[in-house]
C-alpha cells in the first residue's frame, strides 16, 4: 500500500475542520500546528491546493461558540499568515480583518491578554501586504483601527464602573495591545520600500478620514507610557506627509521653543475631526517633554 504523503495527511486534517464535533475540530487544529512547526511547506501547499480549507478555518474562527476552539484556530491562522502572501490575501477577502476587530470588541485592550495580542499579530501579518491594505482602506478597517487605538489607551467607553474589578497587570502588558496597534498604523502610513509609497499615501488619507489625528488628545494622558507617546508622535509625523493634513505653524509654548510638528488639519476631509490651536500646542508641549 502506498505511503500517504505529508500533504495528503494535512488535507485529511483540514477536512475535519468542516465537521461539527468540537473535539474533532480542536484535535485537528492541534495536529495541524504541530505539523506546521516542523514542515510548513506541505501545510501551505495543501491549503492553497484546496481554497475551501481556508474557508473552513475562517468559518471556525467566525462562528465557533467554544472559545478554546476559536482560539486554537486563531493560533493556527497566526502561523499561516506570517509570511505567505497568497494566504494573507485569501483570508483577508474572506473577512479576516473584520473578524479580528469584531473579536477585539469583546477584549479589554488595556489588559494585554493573549487572545487580543494574537489577534493584533495576525493584523500585523496582513497589513504588511499591499493587497490587504487596499482591502482595509475600502472597508471600515481604518476606522476600526483608530477606534481600537483609542480604546487601548483609555479603555472601552462605559468601562469606568468596572475599573475596581480589573486585575492588576504589568506596565508591559498594559501597553502591549497599544504598541501592536500603533505598529500596524505605522506599517500602513510609513512605507518600507519606495514602491509602496503610493499605497502609503492612500493609507494615510484613509487614517486621517477615520479620525487618526484626534488621537493626539491621548498624548496629554499622564499615564501613557513614554514608548507609546513616541510611537504616537511618529504616527503623526507620518500622517503629516499627507497633503490633506496641513501642519500647524504655531510655535510651541514650552521653553524649548520647538515648532509644533503635529498635524493641525483644516481640510474638507477632516471637518469632523478638527483640533483647535490649544490642542495642537498641548500636543507639541507633550512631545517636547519626551
Amino acid at each position: 500500500m502506498a505511503r500517504r504523503t505529508d500533504t495528503e495527511n494535512v488535507k485529511e486534517l483540514l477536512r475535519l475542520l468542516s465537521v461539527s464535533e468540537t473535539f474533532t475540530q480542536y484535535d485537528a487544529l492541534e495536529q495541524l500546528q504541530r505539523i506546521y512547526s516542523r514542515l510548513p511547506e506541505p501545510v501551505n501547499a495543501a491549503i492553497l491546493a484546496d481554497p475551501r480549507s481556508l474557508g473552513h478555518l475562517m468559518h471556525v474562527l467566525q462562528t465557533s461558540p467554544v472559545e478554546y476552539v476559536r482560539n486554537e484556530c486563531l493560533s493556527f491562522l497566526l502561523l499561516l499568515t506570517a509570511d505567505n502572501a497568497d494566504i494573507q490575501t485569501i483570508v483577508t477577502v474572506q473577512g479576516f480583518i473584520e473578524t479580528i476587530f469584531s473579536i477585539l470588541e469583546d477584549e479589554d485592550l488595556t489588559l494585554g491578554g493573549k487572545v487580543a495580542r494574537d489577534l493584533l499579530r495576525c493584523l500585523m501579518n496582513v497589513v504588511g501586504n499591499t493587497t490587504c491594505q487596499k482591502y482595509l482602506r475600502e472597508t471600515d478597517g481604518a476606522a476600526s483601527l483608530v477606534s481600537a487605538i483609542s480604546h487601548a489607551v483609555a479603555g472601552k467607553p462605559g468601562s469606568e464602573s468596572e475599573e475596581e474589578d480589573k486585575p492588576e497587570v504589568s506596565a508591559e502588558s498594559r501597553w502591549a495591545c497599544l504598541s501592536l496597534l500603533l505598529d500596524a498604523a505605522l506599517l500602513l502610513a510609513s512605507p518600507l520600500e519606495e514602491a509602496e509609497a503610493r499605497e502609503a499615501e492612500a493609507n494615510r488619507l484613509a487614517l486621517i478620514k477615520a479620525g487618526a489625528l484626534d488621537l493626539c488628545q491621548h498624548l496629554s494622558n499622564p499615564q501613557l507610557a513614554e514608548a507609546a507617546q513616541l510611537m504616537l508622535v511618529r504616527l503623526f509625523e507620518s500622517l503629516e506627509q499627507c497633503p490633506q493634513a496641513e501642519p500647524c505653524s504655531m510655535p510651541c509654548s514650552m521653553p524649548c521653543s520647538m515648532p509644533c510638528s503635529v498635524p493641525f488639519h483644516k481640510s474638507p476631509v477632516s471637518l469632523n475631526h478638527g483640533h483647535d490651536v490649544q490642542m495642537c500646542r498641548a500636543t507639541a508641549a507633550t512631545a517636547c517633554g519626551l
